[in-house]
């Protein structure tokens, strides 16, 4: 299976979700390469529900 995302939040505990992003940004920051860099694709979105202001 090919994901092109590399978060998605699916747990229920916030203080175990936050660790794990925090977690990831830190490995990208040091230089781990995001599924949009291995896809060699530039540009992405983020859904969200509502309207944008």
């Amino acid at each position: 299976m090919l994901y092109i995302i590399d978060y998605s939040i699916k747990g229920i505990d916030i203080h175990e979700e936050s660790e794990r992003i925090i977690e990831d940004m830190l490995e990208v920051c040091s230089g781990k390469q995001t599924q949009l860099e291995m896809l060699e694709l530039g540009e992405f979105s983020i859904p969200h529900l509502g309207t944008t202001y």
